[in-house]
Order: C-alpha cells, then sequence, then structure tokens
C-alpha cells in the first residue's frame, strides 16, 4: 500500500484496520548517510514485541523513533537524518499502534 493510499476518517484518524502493509512511503527528501541514499522507506505492521520494544523508551519522540527503527529496519542515523515533514507523516502511522 502507498502512503497516499491510507484509508482515513472523516477526521482525518487514520482507519488502521484497512491498512494493507507494508506502506510504501517515498520521501519527500532524501536521507543520506555513509555515502548512500534511501529514497523510501517500507513500514511493515508492528507486532506486539516492537510495541512493547518501543514503550520501554520515553513516551513521545523517542518511542516513535525506536519504533521506526524496528518496523522499517532502519538505523539510528538514518531515521535521524530524516526531515520533518517525512517524520510527522510517518509519525502518524506509528501513532496509531501506540
Amino acid at each position: 500500500m502507498e502512503y497516499k493510499d491510507i484509508p482515513r476518517g472523516e477526521d482525518g484518524e487514520i482507519q488502521i484496520e484497512e491498512v494493507e502493509f507494508p506502506i510504501r512511503y517515498p520521501l519527500l527528501t532524501p536521507i543520506r548517510t555513509d555515502g548512500s541514499e534511501l529514497k523510501e522507506v517500507s513500514l511493515r505492521e508492528p507486532t506486539v514485541r516492537d510495541i512493547e520494544i518501543s514503550q520501554k523508551e520515553k513516551r513521545g519522540l523517542p518511542t516513535v523513533t525506536r519504533m521506526l527503527t524496528l518496523v522499517a529496519e532502519m538505523t539510528p542515523e538514518q531515521v535521524s537524518g530524516m526531515g520533518s515533514r517525512d517524520f510527522s507523516r510517518i509519525e502518524q502511522v506509528l501513532s496509531s499502534f501506540l
């Protein structure tokens, strides 16, 4: 499923029960780390274990950052290099599980 196709209710909330994984999200700003460039992020469905691990972090940004390293198989450096617009959009999806 493409990010743009994620079903949303009238209030704009993501209808997570209708989401098909993986979700492919083309980055607005590619991430450059270690001489390579990441142009797209693929999010798999979080497992209960992923949620448990993420929630051991402090609430807020660290929780979402940890979840992103797990479900998108990104390094912490890649997540730190992500543009704020990209992070905000992905955070909306992941927050549906937290």
